[in-house]
């Protein structure tokens, strides 16, 4: 287990960062979490897409408001672990 740093704030933390590890080191870890957020927006926009299509022009507001935790689920999928 790493040693803890204990920073005095948020601008304390970044300093200390960056003189140890260098700007790069403001950014690790973030690939895991950009991964995620692309597989979120090609869930959203996959489905969002989709549903559009095949919906009946006259009815897609009311799907908007009535469907919109079946999407949030199923566009959540793809991006879990």
């Amino acid at each position: 287990m790493e040693q803890r740093r204990n920073y005095k704030g948020v601008g304390n933390a970044f300093v200390q960062i960056v003189k140890a590890d260098g700007v790069s080191g403001l950014f690790r870890g973030a690939t895991p979490t950009i991964v995620r957020a692309m597989a979120l927006n090609m869930g959203m926009l996959a489905s969002n897409e989709q549903v559009r299509s095949r919906a009946v022009p006259g009815v897609i507001a009311w799907m908007e408001q009535s469907m919109m935790p079946l999407g949030s689920w199923s566009t959540l999928a793809p991006c879990l672990p």
